[in-house]
């Protein structure tokens, strides 16, 4: 049983060191900050009592409620682009540090030609 054990955390430890899989680890928790703002910015948006939301369509003629879907669309709506964008200069840091902005254009570019 401990030798099987041995072998599994063993596994985990090289597949953990291959440099794909940190580039995506590190892209996902690069994107959490933008998870974060467009969750707060739902929250805020969408708070179920009549009079908080009847105070954002009111207050300066619906700007911050407005200001608050802005957010929202940018982050959650834009997520595809800004995880594509994050693993690939995750990627091309590791792999080739002087090329990882031209790397993570032309993912975005690759990710827009192929979704259309």
């Amino acid at each position: 049983m401990k030798k099987v054990l041995k072998q599994t955390i063993s596994l985990s430890f090289n597949f953990y060191k291959l440099p794909a899989i940190k580039a995506i680890k590190n892209g996902l928790i690069n994107i959490i900050p933008i998870l974060l703002v467009g969750a707060v910015a739902l929250t805020l948006n969408s708070f179920p009592i009549e009079r908080y939301q009847s105070f954002l369509s009111s207050f300066l003629n619906g700007f911050f409620k407005s200001f608050l879907s802005l957010l929202y669309e940018v982050t959650f709506g834009l997520l595809s682009i800004h995880i594509c964008l994050s693993i690939s200069f995750n990627y091309a840091t590791n792999k080739a540090p002087t090329a990882k902005y031209t790397a993570a254009l032309l993912s975005i570019a690759c990710f827009i030609v192929l979704t259309g």
